[in-house]
């Protein structure tokens, strides 16, 4: 056998079917087996192999081990003589197949090679070429200077900007996104350090390799498309950790210089807490940027009031007193109409914005007499607030600093599909309900002299999916959704920084509402505080309490909660655990008949059980 292709995943369904279903067209008759290890298996990734793609083999691990170990458990089971590393969140053409092996195999010293990738608005990935972190370019990395000046040799060094974007060339790192390696050099090097978890592996690798004294090859002519880390959505701290302990740790084996290696960590070790400043602020914007908005507001109006209506200033501390419970009540108001979580239309914000603003008339009301200083102000603040608060929206949606709404493709988009399988897309977008009968469709590239919100290209063996990844390109402003011809849904992700989107059959349920999830989250929080008692004396109801906390973790939901929600979130007890007799299938009645206020009493019923229960939960071993 030529070719083994070992695939990790972990909870990337939408992108894996993508990446599984280009991968059988790009491979067509070529001797080759494909092994996917699923991290922390017996979810709807096992139920997808073993019912789509049943000619591939399928490794369940009961547990996520990290990249590194699953890798090395899937090429030491392969039987090809070359091994592809692909990561799950790819599109790969068949060219970037072919020419790898044939430039691999032109020389006995040549022991991997990797290709040109671009994100999936088909900017190019500077990770594709890479040479080892050093000092300098670490410092350069840590104050900007290497994104100010990206095509210097000197402060961008490790992106190694003098090698052509499109040319072949020898380079010191290879992305672990895709890379093709001899199967004799890995059994020589031993494969990957199990000691990195996620990051890192790829670049101790090339070290491990070229120190083997093997050549790394930069195959520029060859180009896949990488969404780039859906295996890690969820960019909070840990992520963070993760990532910077990676390049510790290969400074530590790879630099000899004591001085060298301290100024290296430290550089790092700032890098990791700008990260983590910069996310967390990242993440609060929209919600501190709406209450400066309606701070703003309300000073503006009582300062007119005041100096034109009324002619005694208001009192200081009463002003503050009751501004700050406004302020607060505004955002909670927003916070549970899911304000912060998705871009909505604008008649929808429209409604949300009326709702919410006579829910704070209603909090001002309730408030004692002594801080209700005018009923006038409060109302002046609403009317300039309103069409304030629209455009501010707007301004997040055009930033990215909240989600997009669900599309609907119509006029303003476009469908690049082989006409053979128009009628089945048609289907699939109407079956998804985010398709109007305006939507031009064509199996001919956009034109250049219009700009689109949205292009679904259409992947299938009648189109020539290196033309199309030549085109995207032209298109910088647009939404790019992608489709391989047989699978079940639609892939997208804007920018490598921002988490992928995807559509699928059967996502739409109750529990996909902001309102209902934001309030999930307030009965996880409500709960933790309930078995704070039980907690003193139970280490599995500590661990779900700070994994709650974090965000990291929901107390009750079903497998696969973020295919059908989007909360990407772990579940620590099944819902069917609560209803171990139960005959009708709990999912679909979880999902469609979701309620935040059952959910609670369910949970209550159970708070006695809650410790065994969590004891079973395999999200907390």
């Amino acid at each position: 056998m030529n070719l083994s292709v070992v695939i990790v995943t972990y909870r990337v369904l939408p992108f894996l079917e993508q990446c599984l279903s280009a991968l059988e067209l790009a491979l067509g008759d070529t001797n080759a087996e494909i092994i996917v290890v699923n991290n922390q298996g017996g979810d709807a990734s096992d139920d997808l192999i073993q019912q789509r793609f049943s000619n591939i083999q399928l490794i369940s691990l009961p547990e996520n081990l990290g990249f590194a170990k699953a890798c090395n458990i899937g090429w030491r089971k392969s039987k090809g003589k070359h091994i592809l590393f692909l990561n799950p969140d790819t599109l790969i053409t068949s060219r970037s197949i072919q020419a790898s092996i044939e430039l691999l195999e032109q020389n006995e010293r040549n022991g991997a090679v990797g290709v040109r990738m671009i994100d999936g608005s088909g900017r190019f990935l500077p990770e594709s070429k890479r040479s080892f972190p050093t000092i300098q370019s670490a410092f350069f990395k840590l104050f900007g200077l290497a994104n100010l000046f990206k095509h210097s040799n000197t402060f961008n060094a490790y992106a190694t900007p003098h090698i052509e974007e499109k040319s072949i060339h020898e380079v010191e790192v290879l992305a672990g996104a895709f890379m093709v390696v001899k199967k004799k050099v890995l059994e020589q090097v031993n494969g990957f350090d199990e000691s990195y978890f996620m990051y890192g592996e790829d670049i101790d690798l090339c070290k491990k390799i070229t120190d083997a004294g093997y050549h790394l090859l930069y195959l520029g002519e060859a180009t896949i498309l990488h969404f780039k880390g859906e295996s890690s959505r969820k960019m909070g701290w840990l992520h963070i950790k993760r990532f910077y302990n990676a390049m510790l740790q290969f400074i530590g084996n790879n630099e000899k210089s004591n001085l060298k290696r301290w100024l290296l960590s430290c550089a790092i070790f700032l890098r990791a807490c700008l990260a983590f400043i910069v996310q967390t602020i990242s993440k609060l914007r929209a919600p501190l940027s709406d209450a400066l908005l309606w701070i703003g507001c309300l000073f503006i109006s009582a300062v007119f009031w005041e100096d034109f209506i009324k002619e005694y200033p208001f009192p200081p501390w009463t002003i503050l007193v009751t501004d700050a419970m406004l302020v607060f009540a505004m955002l909670l108001f927003q916070f549970l109409f899911g304000t912060y979580n998705r871009h909505a239309s604008k008649g929808k914000q429209i409604t949300n914005s009326l709702i919410i603003l006579i829910l704070i008339l209603a909090t001002y009301s309730l408030l004692p007499e002594h801080l209700r200083y005018s009923r006038g102000v409060i109302l002046l603040s609403i009317l300039l607030y309103s069409p304030l608060r629209i455009l501010l929206s707007q301004l997040w949606q055009r930033f990215g600093w909240i989600k997009a709404e669900h599309p609907c493709f119509n006029s303003n988009s476009y469908i690049v599909c082989p006409s053979i399988y128009q009628k089945n897309v048609f289907s699939l977008l109407a079956q998804l309900g985010v398709i109007d009968v305006s939507v031009p469709i064509s199996d001919q590239t956009p034109k250049e002299n219009k700009t689109y919100h949205h292009i679904i290209w259409i992947i299938s063996k009648d189109s020539t999916f290196e033309e199309i990844l030549e085109s995207i390109q032209r298109f910088p402003k647009s939404t790019h959704w992608w489709h391989v011809a047989g699978s079940h849904g639609l892939v997208s992700s804007k920018k490598k920084q921002s988490t992928g989107r995807f559509l699928i059959p059967g996502k739409k349920s109750a529990l996909a509402q902001p309102y209902q999830q934001n309030m999930k989250r307030l009965i996880d929080l409500l709960v933790c505080f309930l078995l704070i008692p039980q907690a003193l004396l139970n280490q599995p109801i500590r661990k779900a309490i700070l994994l709650c906390f974090n965000n990291k973790a929901t107390m009750l939901g079903i497998r696969d909660l973020y295919l059908h929600t989007g909360i990407d979130k772990k579940v620590l007890i099944p819902y069917e655990a609560c209803y171990p007799n139960a005959s009708f299938p709990l999912e679909q009645l979880y999902l469609h008949q979701y309620d935040w206020l059952k959910e609670f009493n369910i949970l209550l019923k159970h708070y006695f059980r809650i410790s065994q229960l969590l004891e079973n939960s395999r999200e907390l071993h």
